[in-house]
């Protein structure tokens, strides 16, 4: 039985799940429930707010079946809170990988961050609108502030906050809370950087 491996890359901060332990071919439902079940683990492993980056380096291609079983359910509980404190960042996909996740997210409207390889988001599943967005939050410098976002894009402060929170549940962004000087509740967000 081939041994599972686990990297903790040296940037603090970030973990690699390597999915190319899984073959270059990634089928069947039930190989993507084994993986399912690795990552979960992983997960639970490693320290809070510690971004996961699932990496597919290697893999040159993906069924329907592997993605639903695995990823629609890994961004199905992140969507729900299950990993709230762990961002989870699609790497180095390749643009067929990326379209088959894209197709099994969407199926159950679910959506995950993707960073192409030379670093590009992707949002996988996700709508246009919200493909614009993370676009320009990643253009934004890290991290950056509502109105920052207000400005970029030019739509209205609610908009702008309705999307931000779409992008936080599902760990496209995250969020930092900060005390500003003249009182009340502020934040600033960043796209997640995969190690």
């Amino acid at each position: 039985m081939e041994t599972r491996e686990f990297v903790k890359p040296s940037n603090l901060g970030h973990v690699k799940v390597p999915m190319k332990r899984y073959g270059a071919v990634l089928t069947t439902k039930e190989a993507g429930e084994r993986a399912w079940h690795d990552i979960e683990r992983e997960i639970e492993a490693v320290g809070e707010n510690d971004v996961v980056a699932i990496d597919f380096t290697g893999v040159d291609a993906i069924t329907i079946p592997f993605a639903d079983s695995c990823l629609a359910r890994l961004m199905s509980g992140k969507a729900s809170g299950f990993y709230e404190s762990h961002p989870l960042v699609l790497t180095n996909a390749n643009e067929d990988v990326r379209e088959t996740i894209g197709a099994a997210l969407s199926r159950r409207h679910l959506v995950a961050l993707c960073l192409a390889p030379g670093g590009a988001p992707n949002l996988l599943g996700g709508d246009q609108t919200l493909e614009l967005t993370i676009r320009a939050a990643a253009e934004l410098q890290d991290p950056f502030s509502v109105g920052q976002l207000v400005e970029k894009m030019d739509i209205s402060p609610q908009a702008a906050n309705n999307r931000l929170r779409q992008l936080t549940k599902v760990g496209a962004l995250q969020r930092e809370r900060i005390n500003p000087a003249h009182g009340g509740r502020e934040f600033r967000y960043s796209v997640p950087v995969a190690a």
